[in-house]
């Protein structure tokens, strides 16, 4: 790994570690061939892989720009649901959907829309396009990336993630948050690059005026140690999965949930 894309790379890899990966999964995919839990888990540990070296290529795209749609009339709706995607304004993040707002705290800036699309293998014509079929294919991808907030100084981020139950060829749509962790706990343990192991948890913690499942994780990879706290729970037909990386913190990584609140 080029130690000009390490931070990043970090940054990415291990906020972005999702069952799926990045990408689209149609209905007509879902039907013809829903794989098992344990199954389906080997080719989530190889997309973990594989979406390195696209993010990594994102590095210095987080500084100009500030992120997500900034209309919620002109978000649309995931099919069948109440989803929409959050809203940034003035470094701070609310999605209604889900009820959560995350204020950056100084030093921290909100990734912009292009690189957040790139985590979801979408091109920036996607977000800033008038054509709301095209749009919409974002709130449409089974795994959507809707937020990514990183510490200008260092490799400290919180990223927030949905997975669509209805898209998810790995889920379905009685997955609990409790069955996502398990699949999440054996993906990461099988990460070849990387080692975790689980410090605590899974727990349920309240943050934001909810009940989240947390876990907290040390990661090791090429000498470097950090920690990671991942925070989960179902909301409608989808899991949120919210997850915050810290690197030589001299606070606790529980620090990051006084960063989350309710949405008024």
């Amino acid at each position: 790994m080029k130690k000009s894309a390490l931070k990043l790379t970090l940054a990415f890899l291990l906020a972005v570690c999702t069952l799926t990966g990045c990408g689209d999964s149609s209905s007509s995919d879902k039907d013809s061939g829903k794989e098992s839990k344990v199954e389906t888990t080997t080719a989530a540990e190889k997309t973990t892989e594989e979406s390195t070296t696209e993010e990594a290529a994102t590095e210095g795209s987080t500084e100009e720009k500030t992120t997500t749609s900034k209309d919620t009339d002109a978000s649309p709706a995931a099919e069948g649901t109440d989803f929409k995607r959050g809203v940034v304004e003035n470094n701070v993040y609310t999605n209604e959907f889900a009820g959560i707002k995350l204020t950056a705290p100084d030093g921290w800036k909100f990734a912009d829309d292009e690189t957040i699309l790139k985590m979801m293998n979408l091109g920036a014509e996607t977000a800033y396009s008038d054509n709301a079929d095209l749009v919409k294919k974002i709130v449409e991808q089974a795994t959507i990336s809707d937020a990514l907030c990183m510490n200008s100084t260092s490799t400290q981020n919180i990223t927030i993630t949905y997975e669509n139950l209805n898209k998810n060829i790995v889920l379905n749509t009685d997955t609990t948050a409790d069955d996502y962790y398990a699949i999440l706990e054996a993906q990461l343990s099988a990460v070849p690059t990387i080692k975790y192991t689980k410090t605590s948890g899974p727990e349920t913690i309240q943050m934001a005026g909810k009940d989240f499942l947390k876990a907290v994780f040390k990661a090791e990879m090429n000498n470097i140690e950090l920690e990671q706290a991942y925070y989960l729970r179902r909301e409608g037909d989808f899991i949120l999965l919210i997850s915050c990386t810290a690197y030589n913190m001299d606070d606790d990584i529980s620090t990051f949930e006084n960063y989350f609140s309710a949405a008024e």
